[in-house]
C-alpha cells in the first residue's frame, strides 16, 4: 500500500534499514531537512502520488483528488498551497473529493500537517510518546521497526480482532501506534514534536432531502454514479484497466459504467473455480460488456499459499481467509496497474449495513449494542464525526475502512485502486434520502435496472441465484447456508463422511471458496495446531492455550460454516511470529 513514511527527531536512521526497506511499493522520493526524514513509495513514478516543492513548502499527496466543491480538478496541490497560505485549509479540505493522505511541510515555520481524507480510507499510522509524534507511515511495520517506538500490545485490540476479524476506531496492535482518524488534520511542531488535532468535516453536514420522489432519486443516483466512475477514469494514465468481477452487483455496475467512459482495454478477473456462481455469472457479464474475463482459480490445493506474505503486508490486520486476490496480483498487473473497485457499493447504495427495525436514526449506544454486542463499550461513537441522522456511517468506518479497505490495501503495492462508490457527491446524495429508499437495495436496484438493463434484467445475482427486482423483500437466504443444517443433522452418524462428500460436490461449488471445509482437512488441522497450540506459538502469550483449544473444539463441533474466527487467530499468530524476527514486544 504505497504512501508516505516519515520520522521526526535529530536521530535519523539510514534509508536502507528495515524501517524503510520492508515497505511495500517502490521508493520514488527521499527527503531530509532538519529533524524531518521522509520516504515516498509508489507503484510507479507516475501512479498514485503528487509532489510539489517550493522554497518554503513541501506538499505530498498520496492518493487521488478528483474534484473540489463539485468541480473536476487536475492540479489540487496548487489549490491546497493557496488555501494553506491564506489560513483557509480546513475550509478547502471539506470540499476535496477523493481518498488520500496529505502532508504539508512549512520549512520556514518548522511545522508539519498530516491530513486524512473525509472517510479515512487511505491509511496513515502515527507513532507517539505521550503527545510527542515520533513518526508516521502508511504501514505499521515502518514504525514498529524503528528503535524509538515502544511496543506495548493493546489487549483490547486483540479481543476485538479475535471476535470481529478486524480493528475498530483508530486502534492497532500497539498502544503507542494509532491510525489517523478520518477528516482530521494533525499539526506538528517540528521543534518539539508536539501535535494538535482538528476535524474539518462531519457526517452531520449532509442535509436530509425528504421531498425528492423515488423516481427522481433513481435518476439522480444514476447521474452521480456515472459521474463518479467518469472521474475515476480521468485519473488513469495508462491505456489499460482491470476490474475484479464477481457475481455481485457492485463490480457489475462499475464495469457497465466504465465501458462508457474508458477508451482503452478493460480486462476482468474472477476468483474461484469454474463451477462456482461467481465464475458463471462473471463470464456472462463480461460477454455483455465485450471484455475479456480470466478465472483465477482458488481451491483446496492453493488457497493458503503465500498468505503469510499477505499478513506481513497488512501488518496482521487483515484476516488471512479473505486474501482471495493476493496470488493473482502479478498476473493482473500484466494487464494493468489500475484496478476499478466496487468497494462498499452494497453498503452505501444497497444499505447492507442497516439494522432491521432501525431507520433514519442517529448513532447511539443502543445501536452500537445491537451491532457489536459485548464489544460495544469499546466502540468510539465519536458523536462529533458520526453526527447526523444516519447511524451506518459508524459501520462504514469500523467495518468498511478497518476491514474491507485493508483488502484493497493488500493489493495496492502493485495495483492502484479506484473506488467510485466513495465519491463525495454520490455519498452526500445517497445519505440525504430516506433510509426507506435505500433499504434492501430498492433505490440501487431501480437505478441498475433502468440504466443498465442488459447487465441486470436477466442475469442472476450471486446472493439469490435470481435477477434483481424492485420487490422490497428480494433478499433471501443464500443457498450455502444449507451447509450447517446438513452437517449438524448427520454428524456423529455413519453417514457423516458421505454427507461431507455430497456437500463438496454440490453446495460447496456454489461459493467461490470453501474455507470452512478446507480448513478442517487433516493436513491443515496440523498447520492450525502448529500455529495456535505449539510451544512456539506466541499467540498463547495473549490468549490462553486452553481458550484457543476451546475455540477450535467449538468450531469443529458446532460451527463448521464459519471459519472467520479461526482465520483471525491464525492471522494474529502468523503476524506475531513475523514481528518477533525484527523486534521484541
Amino acid at each position: 500500500m504505497p504512501g508516505i513514511t516519515g520520522f521526526i527527531g535529530e536521530c535519523a536512521i539510514s534509508f536502507d534499514t528495515p524501517s524503510f526497506t520492508e515497505l511495500s511499493g517502490k521508493t520514488v522520493k527521499q527527503y531530509e531537512q532538519g529533524s524531518l526524514q521522509l520516504v515516498v513509495n509508489a507503484i510507479k513514478e507516475e501512479i498514485g502520488y503528487s509532489y510539489l516543492e517550493t522554497e518554503q513548502y513541501l506538499i505530498i499527496l498520496n492518493g487521488d483528488i478528483f474534484s473540489i466543491a463539485g468541480k473536476d480538478t487536475s492540479e489540487p496541490l496548487l489549490a491546497i498551497l493557496t488555501a494553506y497560505r491564506q489560513n483557509e485549509l480546513s475550509e478547502l479540505l471539506a470540499k476535496l473529493n477523493g481518498y488520500f493522505c496529505l502532508l504539508i511541510h512549512d520549512k520556514k515555520e518548522k511545522k508539519l500537517s498530516l491530513i486524512s481524507d473525509r472517510f479515512g480510507i487511505k491509511p496513515l499510522y502515527l507513532a507517539f510518546d505521550c503527545q510527542t509524534l515520533l513518526g508516521f507511515s502508511y504501514e505499521i511495520k515502518a514504525l514498529v521497526l524503528h528503535p524509538k517506538t515502544k511496543l506495548n500490545i493493546d489487549k483490547d485490540a486483540i479481543t476485538v480482532f479475535a471476535e470481529l476479524g478486524h480493528m475498530i476506531n483508530q486502534s492497532t496492535w500497539f498502544e503507542e501506534i494509532k491510525r489517523l482518524a478520518p477528516a482530521t488534520i494533525v499539526n506538528v511542531d517540528m521543534a518539539s514534536g508536539s501535535m494538535v488535532s482538528e476535524s474539518y468535516w462531519q457526517w452531520g453536514q449532509i442535509k436530509s432531502n425528504t421531498t425528492i420522489s423515488f423516481e427522481e432519486a433513481t435518476d439522480k443516483l444514476y447521474q452521480l454514479f456515472d459521474q463518479a466512475v467518469r472521474r475515476c477514469m480521468s485519473s488513469i494514465k495508462l491505456p489499460t484497466l482491470a476490474v475484479t468481477l464477481s457475481g455481485g452487483l457492485d463490480s457489475r455496475a462499475i464495469l457497465a459504467a466504465a465501458t462508457k467512459h474508458f477508451k482503452g482495454e478493460i480486462s476482468t478477473h474472477t476468483f474461484g473455480h469454474p463451477k462456482c456462481d461467481d465464475a458463471i455469472i462473471a463470464k456472462r457479464v463480461a460477454s455483455v460488456a465485450g471484455v475479456s474475463n480470466t478465472l483465477r482459480t482458488i481451491d483446496e490445493t492453493n488457497w493458503f499459499k503465500g498468505r503469510d506474505k499477505g499478513v506481513w503486508k497488512t501488518d496482521g490486520m487483515f484476516n488471512v481467509l479473505h486474501m482471495h486476490a493476493l496470488g493473482s496480483v502479478p498476473d493482473i498487473t500484466k494487464k494493468s496497474h489500475y484496478l476499478l473497485n466496487g468497494y462498499l457499493g452494497d453498503a452505501v447504495l444497497g444499505a447492507s449495513l442497516l439494522l432491521e427495525g432501525y431507520q433514519d436514526q442517529c448513532v447511539s449506544k443502543e445501536i452500537a449494542a445491537q451491532k457489536y454486542s459485548k464489544l460495544s463499550p469499546l466502540v468510539d461513537l465519536n458523536l462529533n464525526y458520526f453526527s447526523g441522522e444516519k447511524y451506518d456511517p459508524l459501520f462504514i468506518y469500523n467495518r468498511g475502512v478497518r476491514f474491507t479497505s485493508v483488502g484493497t490495501d493488500l493489493l495496492s503495492g502493485q495495483l492502484h485502486n479506484l473506488k467510485p462508490f466513495m465519491d463525495n457527491d454520490l455519498i452526500e446524495f445517497i445519505y440525504s434520502v430516506p433510509d426507506s429508499y435505500r433499504q434492501q437495495s430498492r433505490l440501487y436496484n431501480a437505478m441498475l435496472l433502468k440504466y443498465y438493463p442488459e447487465y441486470f434484467k436477466d442475469i442472476p445475482w450471486q446472493q439469490t441465484g435470481k435477477p434483481i427486482t424492485l420487490q422490497s423483500k428480494e433478499i433471501v437466504e443464500p443457498k450455502v447456508r444449507v451447509k450447517p443444517k446438513l452437517i449438524n443433522l448427520v454428524k456423529k452418524t455413519p453417514f457423516a463422511g458421505i454427507a461431507r462428500t455430497l456437500y463438496r460436490m454440490t453446495i460447496a461449488n456454489k461459493g467461490y471458496t470453501s474455507y470452512s471445509d478446507w480448513i478442517q482437512r487433516p493436513e491443515f488441522k496440523s498447520e492450525i495446531d502448529r500455529l495456535l497450540l505449539s510451544d512456539e506459538a506466541l499467540i498463547t502469550q495473549f490468549i490462553p492455550k486452553e481458550e484457543l483449544e476451546q475455540k477450535l473444539k467449538a468450531f469443529y463441533r458446532t460451527k463448521p460454516n464459519n471459519a472467520d474466527n479461526i482465520g483471525s487467530l491464525l492471522t494474529l499468530s502468523i503476524y506475531l511470529a513475523q514481528l518477533k524476527k525484527f523486534r521484541s514486544f
